[in-house]
């Protein structure tokens, strides 16, 4: 999935969709906030967190995802789950929005009804709908 711009933004989304109460939400974000400043701080040679180390984190929380996309210029398909509990739909869409200001070259398809793991309401997988989307777009766009 696209996701935002930055991948905290993405994270933060996935907490608030977590949080109960706005109370949890501020508890939660301010504690992966100071785990955030912690990785830009303090190099961590041995962290390991969520199966990732340190340069992991510190080059996730780097990338901009906009700047990389915005060197592209050959055809481009950026797919995205419409009830997505991982990365933020609106930032998605934001960032689709920006880029479509200097680039012609991207296609942007939402899939509003699927999860994360392109699965519908009802729990069944879409991942061959998307894949047959992936193919014919792939087939339209070749050269």
């Amino acid at each position: 999935m696209a996701g935002g711009r930055w991948f905290l933004d993405d994270v933060l989304h996935s907490i608030e969709l977590q949080s109960d109460t706005e109370e949890a939400y501020d508890v939660a974000s301010a504690g992966f906030m100071g785990f955030y400043k912690s990785i830009l701080d303090n190099e961590q040679p041995d962290l390991i967190l969520s199966g990732h180390g340190y340069s992991w984190w510190r080059e996730m929380f780097e990338v901009d995802q906009t700047s990389i996309i915005g060197q592209i210029d050959t055809p481009l398909l950026i797919i995205q789950a419409g009830k997505d509990e991982s990365v933020s739909v609106k930032a998605a869409v934001s960032q689709v929005e920006e880029l479509y200001k200097t680039k012609s070259n991207i296609t942007f398809i939402v899939y509003p009804e699927l999860n994360h793991s392109l699965k519908n309401a009802e729990g069944g997988s879409e991942v061959e709908r998307v894949t047959n989307d992936i193919s014919a777009w792939l087939k339209s766009n070749s050269y």
